[in-house]
């Protein structure tokens, strides 16, 4: 039901392309043929899901979905050219927006302002020493490829979530696709911007919270990719509530878990100051935004709408429909197939929860 009434969404949204639904009108901008191809097949992919949850004779498969997966298959590293490909050949032609512009300066006149994004700075200003060294001077079209090799990165990173939500042994091809092609993936497009790479980042912090909530690898693992996901942008402090699920999970002495607790914030100062992000400018984003919302609280005629309005509620969902659109259909069916028993959350799940909830709460706080 889920995936029907999306697709009929989609239709309409197309056919109607207004401003109350930029989360779903994207093919009506493209060429008749072209939208009509894509139209088609996403209600082809409705058609198939109706046919899976209405086939006869579907067995439990009960312990076989509980199996994990033995690895990533071993031809994967031979795909990454080619989807790197696709990424270059979908980067954006133009780069309008202000941040761009800034750190296109940036890379052209070697300025290193570091912002809210210390991590991404260093690597950013790294790239474009890179460029320097190839004779040519960093520009839109060579700095582009910043975010197309992060893309890359972040294939692997979501190749090994899939194996880790991937109910048995060669199902793990599913999860990825549905992964590679989230709404974020259009960050890696040759957006020139901090986000792709606080997205890899994020996404490596998530698959070694995964594995640990599995019992692998280190604690400083998971504590090191909490500390790198901040460092890339001081915003990812909103994945703190996972880790402190996952600690709070874990068994173990409590003089141990508030080490552990208190271990990704020493790597991440420890990291600031490393990158030169001194301790005077480490409290600056946090200022401004605290300025940005007392003036927003202060002056909230000057808002297009109001927090608690229909305005804004539309413009939350749009969001979630632009980027995740399959997690919340999921999100949907899990619901009912609940029928009103909430059994304890396993281990994995509560920490993606944990990493999740934030994150909407920062999404729904954002005035578009």
């Amino acid at each position: 039901m889920g995936s029907a009434a999306f697709t009929a969404l989609v239709v309409v949204a197309s056919a109607h392309a207004g401003a109350r639904g930029w989360g779903l009108h994207a093919p009506g901008f493209l060429p008749l043929p072209l939208r009509l191809g894509l139209l088609l097949m996403l209600a082809g992919c409705a058609a198939i899901v109706a046919l899976g949850a209405f086939r006869p004779g579907r067995r439990d498969e009960g312990e076989e979905t509980r199996a994990r997966p033995r690895g990533v298959a071993f031809w994967l590293p031979g795909l990454l050219l080619p989807y790197g490909a696709a990424l270059w050949a979908l980067r954006a032609r133009t780069q309008l927006l202000g941040d761009g512009t800034v750190w296109l300066a940036t890379a052209r006149t070697g300025e290193h302002r570091a912002y809210s994004e210390p991590l991404f700075a260093a690597l950013w200003h790294a790239f474009a020493a890179l460029v320097r060294r190839t004779g040519r001077t960093p520009d839109g079209l060579s700095m582009s490829l910043f975010p197309v090799l992060c893309g890359v990165a972040a294939a692997l990173i979501l190749a090994g979530i899939a194996t880790e939500i991937a109910p048995a042994r060669r199902r793990w091809l599913l999860p990825l696709a549905l992964l590679l092609t989230l709404g974020i993936s259009q960050l890696f497009f040759g957006y020139i911007e901090s986000y792709p790479a606080a997205a890899v980042f994020i996404l490596l912090y998530l698959w070694l919270a995964l594995r640990r909530a599995r019992g692998l690898d280190p604690w400083w693992v998971a504590a090191a990719a909490l500390a790198l996901a901040v460092a890339a942008h001081l915003s990812a402090l909103y994945l703190v509530p996972s880790y402190v699920v996952l600690l709070w999970l874990e068994k173990g002495p409590l003089g141990r878990r508030a080490a552990l607790l208190a271990l990704p914030f020493a790597i991440l100062a420890a990291l600031l100051v490393a990158l030169g992000y001194r301790p005077s400018e480490w409290t600056a984003p946090l200022r401004a935004a605290a300025s940005g919302v007392r003036e927003g609280m202060g002056a909230s005629f000057h808002r297009p709408y109001g927090f608690f309005s229909f305005a804004h509620f539309a413009d939350v969902a749009n969001a979630v429909l632009l980027a995740m659109p399959v997690p919340i259909l999921l999100l949907f069916g899990w619901g009912p197939a609940m029928r009103g028993r909430l059994r304890p959350f396993p281990k994995d799940l509560a920490v993606l929860a944990a990493a999740a909830v934030p994150g909407f709460l920062l999404l729904a706080w954002v005035m578009t």
